[in-house]
C-alpha cells in the first residue's frame, strides 16, 4: 500500500484535472494528468481536528479497469485511521478497516 500524504491546497486544479468521483459519502478517487489514479479519503480521525483530506496514489496498484473503477489489490489508509478496502465495480467494499467506523458512530475518544 502506498503512503498516505497530507496535501494543502489552494485550489482544485493544483492536483487533479477533474474533480473526485465519490466511491462513498468519505472515499472520492480521480485520475492524475499522469494517469495515475489517485483516491482520497475524508479523515475524521487525523489528529482530532477538522476532517482532512488523506490522499494517495494508486501508483502501485493494477488498474483492472477505469469505467467502473476496479483496482487491485485493496487499498487502504493506514496512516490515518485504518480506513482499508476494495474498490471493485465502481464500488467501495470494506475490508477490515481497522477500527474504522461510519460517520455517525464515530466517537471522539480524547476524553
Amino acid at each position: 500500500m502506498g503512503e498516505t500524504q497530507i496535501i494543502r491546497l489552494e485550489r482544485e486544479s493544483d492536483l487533479y484535472t477533474e474533480p473526485p468521483r465519490p466511491l462513498t459519502r468519505d472515499v472520492f478517487w480521480t485520475v492524475g494528468e499522469n494517469g495515475v489514479v489517485s483516491l482520497a479519503h475524508v479523515c475524521l480521525h487525523w489528529g482530532k481536528r477538522a476532517p482532512s483530506w488523506m490522499w494517495q496514489t494508486a501508483g502501485r496498484h493494477r488498474v483492472v479497469s477505469l469505467d467502473p473503477l476496479h483496482l487491485e489489490p485493496s487499498i487502504g489508509w493506514m496512516d490515518c485511521c485504518g480506513r482499508h478496502g476494495f474498490i471493485r465495480g465502481g464500488k467501495w467494499e470494506p475490508a477490515g478497516d481497522g477500527g474504522w467506523q461510519p460517520v455517525d458512530n464515530q466517537e471522539d475518544t480524547n476524553g
